[in-house]
């Protein structure tokens, strides 16, 4: 329970258990109206705990969910990367790193056509127009490795919405 509400509901436990100064006297209507009140402040008090133990259980379970995720991305065999729908990288796996030599966030801003084999580049924009009109784009891509070296890549890339 956050400290605020738990300090109000203790002051209102206060105040109906120990009326001082005449301030709420068991005879008077006021008085009543206010057991009333803090039995319907705890509902809801009692509402907010549950609502708030569901979103925690929710976060633990969003974290181990984010948490597979990432492990079965980073630990990919295969490069695993997304790129924004103007072609810029916005994460790569290991593979990246153990396959074509770059590290983890080398690629991190640069364009998918600045890795691709300059013979092919004039052909990106057809790439990513497929993507955008069909969801989807398959096919084979000439990969430069970091030294300089060319990989022939096929790929497999779904538009993904977020």
């Amino acid at each position: 329970m956050s400290e605020p509400i738990a300090d109000i509901a203790k002051q209102a436990n206060r105040i109906a258990d120990n009326p001082s100064d005449n301030f709420l006297s068991e005879k008077s209507i006021k008085y009543w109206e206010f057991q009333r009140l803090i039995v319907a402040f705890n509902r809801v008090l009692y509402a907010l705990q549950a609502k708030q133990k569901l979103l925690v259980q929710s976060e633990e379970k969003l974290d181990e969910s984010e948490e597979r995720y990432r492990d079965l991305f980073q630990n990919n065999p295969g490069l695993v990367y997304t790129h924004d729908l103007e072609g810029y990288f916005v994460d790569t796996n290991l593979a990246c790193k153990d396959q074509f030599g770059y590290e983890e966030n080398d690629l991190v801003g640069i364009n998918v056509k600045n890795v691709i084999h300059e013979q092919y580049r004039h052909l990106f924009k057809d790439y990513l127009k497929e993507v955008m009109e069909n969801g989807e784009s398959k096919g084979f891509m000439n990969f430069m490795t970091k030294s300089g070296g060319v990989r022939i890549l096929e790929y497999e890339n779904r538009l993904i919405s977020v």
